[in-house]
């Protein structure tokens, strides 16, 4: 389960600042950008733990799980937008280029490519 942290939510339903989210794993301490209190505004339960920091990008939030599974979420509301599932654990951040999200797929046993 993941606890989405909102630091302000106008009455419009809308992020008040900044468009694109800047904390770094969901942890106030780590994030000097945002103003104000933080609240959990929604959760959201998933087949598998998180190993991947969430993006939020054109206002969807991106995010992958240990279960193989690409989520992309409304961020004000926490409604599920669509899932993607591979076969490996997504341990790294998603990418978000253009109209595409690229996700690493991999987990302890996947080859670093050094030898």
């Amino acid at each position: 389960m993941i606890a989405l942290l909102l630091a302000a939510i106008t009455a419009s339903g809308s992020l008040d600042s900044p468009r694109d989210w800047t904390m770094f794993r969901l942890a106030p301490s780590n994030n000097a950008v945002v103003r104000g209190s933080l609240q959990t505004q929604w959760t959201l339960k998933t087949k598998g733990a998180f190993s991947s920091s969430p993006v939020i990008a054109a206002g969807v939030l991106y995010i992958g799980n240990n279960a193989g599974e690409l989520y992309a979420v409304d961020p004000i509301s926490g409604k599920v937008k669509w899932t993607y599932k591979v076969s490996n654990p997504l341990m790294s951040a998603p990418i978000v280029y253009g109209n595409l999200v690229i996700a690493g797929e991999g987990n302890e046993m996947s080859p670093t490519g050094s030898s």
